[in-house]
């Protein structure tokens, strides 16, 4: 059954019957599995393969498991985890984002809808969801619902923009180690740094002032490095960002992995100012 099994890696990948997508793929191959099987997969599995004289997977990473509340899940005792019911009050996006965010794979991990409604709430809905909300009505407010011209930037600005430029090499370094948690994390704290750069910026007292120019400046550069960050959300958070680009009036390039260059944003464009991308209500009732 197991020799059965493992042969459909390869032939899951072309092996046999196309050549050219099985030398593409298998050449980048990593085998993701559970800590339970790794003894199939670390022992059986290479001798297989030294005798079909074929490469080895580039590595093998065995995972650690969820537990619900500190225990193992079991039908019998009923404490199993049921996605489709999250996915229902919360939406795809953010069980995956907290999936993401929350497992590393050296140990096992314990899953509580309190916990899954504190992550929503702190990172997606204080953090993300109120900085896209901010953002676009101050738009609506000081620059006519239109994305603003930059003007003359000031370190504030030179200093946001090269954070969000040396973030994705560091993002992908920690995706080539798996370690997608760590890639969140990086992504996260920008988020933070924008907002950071709000307070201290303070357009609304900028406009009180009567600088608009300033103003522009300053609600470009926080919405083009959401753009930005956004860019790498995208895999975890594809509905919402998706959303997201609407609402910043931005349309994103054909290809993958474009759109993490600065200045994506066009002045000019609307933005829209709809309800919250993350709605607080849904996690209210959680103790």
């Amino acid at each position: 059954v197991w020799f059965d099994a493992l042969i459909n890696y390869l032939t899951g990948a072309g092996y046999l019957v196309d050549p050219a997508r099985f030398e593409h793929q298998w050449a980048g191959a990593r085998h993701l599995i559970a800590k339970d099987i790794l003894t199939t997969h670390g022992v059986y599995w290479p001798t297989m393969l030294h005798a079909l004289g074929l490469p080895q997977p580039q590595a093998i990473v065995a995972h650690g498991w969820w537990n619900f509340e500190g225990r193992k899940m079991s039908k019998s005792l009923g404490n199993v985890v049921r996605p489709l019911e999250l996915v229902e009050r919360y939406g795809a996006d953010a069980v995956r984002y907290f999936l993401a965010c929350e497992m590393t794979w050296d140990r096992d991990l314990s899953f509580s809808e309190p916990r899954f409604a504190a992550r929503y709430q702190a990172d997606l809905a204080n953090d993300l969801g109120n900085l896209l909300h901010r953002l676009t009505h101050m738009v609506g407010r000081y620059c006519g619902g239109q994305i603003p011209a930059p003007g003359a930037e000031t370190e504030e600005e030179t200093g946001l923009r090269s954070r969000c430029e040396a973030l994705p090499a560091g993002v992908f370094a920690e995706v080539d180690n798996l370690a997608l948690n760590q890639a969140l994390a990086h992504v996260m704290g920008v988020v933070g740094e924008i907002n950071g750069y709000l307070e201290r910026t303070a357009p609304w007292r900028e406009a009180k002032d009567g600088n608009g120019t300033r103003v522009g400046t300053i609600l470009y550069s926080a919405a083009e490095a959401l753009r930005l960050v956004s860019v790498l959300l995208q895999p975890v958070l594809p509905e919402c960002t998706a959303e997201l680009w609407r609402r910043l009036g931005w349309q994103p390039p054909g290809d993958q992995g474009q759109g993490l260059e600065w200045g994506g944003l066009r002045p000019g464009v609307p933005a829209v100012l709809v309800p919250p991308l993350f709605p607080r209500e849904a996690v209210h009732s959680v103790q």
